[in-house]
């Protein structure tokens, strides 16, 4: 199987914001047509629209959506968009993580299994029963942080997510851009990656701007918990350009559902619809690229990594 992928060929020098808003985007009156947003798509609707549109389309998409593969099964060609006035115009702005993760932590059920009597076995007047081990508490480490703008101004509403195979852990920023997790401690290595997205991040005068700052994935070590860890945003890089979609070498991510590893080709199967053993029923998923990945989950997920939750 070939992942493809949305890649930026030539930047140009428009602004979305000059553009004059339509019902499908924006109209360029340099380009004289008009540019898809894309940015509230998901993968397979990004590709429903590449197919049917050709080589002639302009869309203005996220960071998000050009790092993350294109999910589209049977997908074996090339769609170029060559750089010109009337070509592929492509618009990054940051993408954005709105759904909350449980913070729950799912204590282990010690089953107490007895030998019932049999005809079969000789009668003893006296059994030993095992005795039933009390749960032991678990340990949590808290985990404080602060984030600033790249003007050390503190941000609200940052997303901040603890990211494990076996569970999301989910803290928002305070007004004045500090934040708190309580992680498991058994759930703490050496490389430990954290997720900073944003949301509905208001500025000086209250105002509502969702695309202000780029999402981020953070490696940390034990260490950078030990104090409170400071994260500056980075702010929201726009640019147009021709693109070109380009099949890349065949790659297998590794995708995990509820911590336990699944078949990526049935993944990608249930996310067009086709009949598949995955269910993707009430579920949602991160995407992680290489170095990211290989944090979380080891050298087996140089290719990428996908993590399904529940909603």
């Amino acid at each position: 199987m070939k992942n493809t992928f949305i890649k930026i060929s030539k930047p140009c020098n428009e602004k979305w914001e000059n553009m004059v808003a339509n019902k499908n985007g924006n109209y360029c009156e340099v380009c004289t047509k008009t540019v898809i947003d894309l940015t509230q798509l998901n993968q397979q609707e990004i590709t429903e629209i590449m197919k049917k549109s050709g080589k002639n389309i302009c869309v203005r998409v996220t960071q998000k959506q050009i790092d993350t593969p294109l999910l589209d099964f049977e997908t074996e060609n090339q769609y170029n968009l060559p750089f010109s006035k009337v070509a592929a115009t492509i618009m990054i702005t940051t993408s954005l993580m709105t759904t909350q993760f449980s913070q729950a932590e799912n204590n282990k059920i010690h089953n107490l299994i007895e030998q019932t009597e049999s005809k079969d076995l000789k009668k003893k007047t006296n059994y030993s029963v095992p005795k039933k081990e009390p749960l032991k508490p678990i340990s949590f480490k808290k985990i404080t942080g602060k984030i600033i703008s790249n003007k050390g101004e503190p941000i609200k509403n940052a997303k901040i997510t603890f990211v494990t195979t076996q569970k999301l852990i989910t803290a928002y920023s305070t007004k004045n851009g500090t934040y708190t997790l309580e992680i498991p401690r058994k759930l703490i290595d050496d490389d430990n990656v954290i997720r900073i997205s944003f949301y509905e991040v208001l500025n000086k005068e209250n105002v509502t701007t969702p695309y202000v700052y780029e999402e981020r994935d953070l490696i940390l070590s034990k260490e950078d918990f030990n104090t409170e860890y400071l994260i500056e945003a980075n702010p929201t890089v726009t640019r147009l350009g021709g693109g070109i979609v380009i099949s890349k070498s065949r790659k297998t991510p590794i995708v995990i559902d509820n911590g336990i590893e699944i078949n990526y080709k049935d993944f990608v199967k249930a996310k067009i619809n086709e009949k598949s053993s995955c269910s993707l029923a009430n579920k949602e998923y991160l995407y992680f690229k290489s170095e990211i990945a290989i944090a979380i989950y080891g050298e087996k997920a140089k290719d990428g990594l996908y993590i399904l939750t529940d909603k």
